[in-house]
């Protein structure tokens, strides 16, 4: 039996600890960091002249599988806006995204169209905002065939319980209370103005929950949804997103982050809707958060359990870096610092993003309006792995030529 000199057991030995200490400092620099988020794939949507969801995205969402993007329309006249399916999410690297058949599509006035789009159960859910009271407001699609199913009018909701409604704030999917669908599940919206939640059920429409005292003729049992507002500064909603597991609520309103622990079906902890992160007053359109839950510690990168993610917009402008726009937070409020590794820096922007988490891949989409993309992001991003092969593999070529060279010399 051949054996491994005395100084190449050395050069190993030192070797090992080379890719220790390397390794070792490869993890602090990512405990410092907190979080990874690793680009995938980003896709880019195409010029004004060639979209036809609209002249800018305006909202996503994600399955880890199935991709879809809504759109504005900034034309500066009428034009349409509308949702495509993005359909080569198999690809990787930066690639132009395959789109469907535009649906949903609505003459849209300048500045308007849609809010969000959420994606369950087979059925995707979208919020639309053309300035004024619409039936259109709240859709409900077939994703299977990007077909619609329903709106505000075919669920039996009269336009006196449509009220003040616009679909000015994201849409949500409300899982019910501790995850229950029996307790209080569908999709969630609001308009701007009022601090209430009402619910309908994803595959038909019929509303559970009400925006306003009244009877619809769908389901004449449906009550008020609760109100949520109770510690936010102002009543502008743009964007709620709830915790999958036990319903509680988190919405964005003039920058302040809010948060509502649920109680029942119908119901929130009364006093509880403290502002966990409070920022600017502006009041800005496509301000989004969305709730990450399911984060596994993976590799070099140390946190698990849930976060939130959203856009601290305080303007319009031009030229806002997604590093400074973006933030994460636990779900109290405390800030988790985020690494970006990108394919390529993103462009500068006006600081509009959308977002959508895939519990099941750990993947997250980000929307950016301004730069036309979405990007799919991997949580968290794959260092470790990386790193401890490269070690693997040259302590294995150091063992191979060590014992080479002990054949040699025998």
């Amino acid at each position: 039996m051949r054996t491994i000199t005395k100084d190449w057991a050395n050069r190993l030995r030192m070797a090992g600890v080379a890719c220790i200490i390397g390794l070792g400092s490869a993890l602090t620099a990512q405990a410092q960091a907190t979080i990874g988020f690793y680009e995938q794939a980003r896709f880019t949507l195409g010029t004004t002249s060639t979209n036809t969801y609209g002249t800018n995205p305006s909202s996503v969402a994600w399955s880890g599988g199935k991709l879809y993007v809504a759109g504005q329309n900034g034309s500066g006249s009428t034009a349409n806006s509308g949702i495509v399916e993005i359909l080569n999410t198999s690809a990787t690297g930066i690639v132009t995204g395959s789109q469907s058949a535009a649906f949903g599509v609505i003459s849209t006035p300048s500045t308007r169209g849609y809010t969000g789009i959420y994606l369950k159960g087979g059925y995707l859910g979208a919020t639309f905002d053309n300035g004024s009271n619409t039936p259109t407001a709240l859709q409900g699609f077939v994703a299977a065939t990007n077909s619609a199913a329903w709106n505000l009018s075919a669920s039996g909701t009269t336009t006196a319980l449509i009220g003040t409604a616009r679909g000015t704030a994201r849409i949500g999917y409300d899982p019910g209370y501790n995850a229950d669908p029996t307790q209080g599940s569908g999709f969630s919206w609001t308009p701007q103005g009022s601090g209430r939640r009402p619910t309908n059920r994803i595959d038909t429409g019929i509303p559970d929950f009400l925006l306003t005292a009244g009877t619809a003729p769908a389901n004449p049992s449906a009550t008020l949804g609760y109100i949520f507002n109770n510690g936010a500064a102002s009543n502008n909603w743009r964007a709620f997103s709830f915790d999958p597991n036990t319903g509680d609520f988190y919405g964005i309103t003039n920058n302040q982050v809010v948060k509502a622990i649920r109680s029942g079906s119908n119901s929130i902890v009364s006093g509880t809707t403290p502002v966990i992160v409070s920022q600017t007053t502006a009041n800005n359109v496509v301000t989004n958060i969305a709730f990450m839950d399911g984060i596994t510690a993976q590799g070099i990168n140390p946190y698990s359990g849930n976060a939130l993610i959203f856009n601290d917009r305080s303007s319009t402008s031009n030229g806002q870096s997604w590093t400074n726009v973006i933030k994460i937070t636990t779900t109290s409020g405390s800030t988790v610092t985020p690494t970006w590794s990108f394919l390529a820096t993103p462009s500068t922007s006006n600081g509009a993003y959308d977002f959508s988490w895939d519990t099941s891949t750990e993947t997250l989409a980000v929307m950016d309006y301004a730069n036309r993309t979405v990007s799919v992001f991997a949580v968290p991003e794959p260092t470790t792995t990386a790193v401890a092969g490269m070690c693997t593999v040259g302590l294995a070529s150091l063992i191979l030529r060590g014992r080479r060279r002990s054949k040699d010399n025998s």
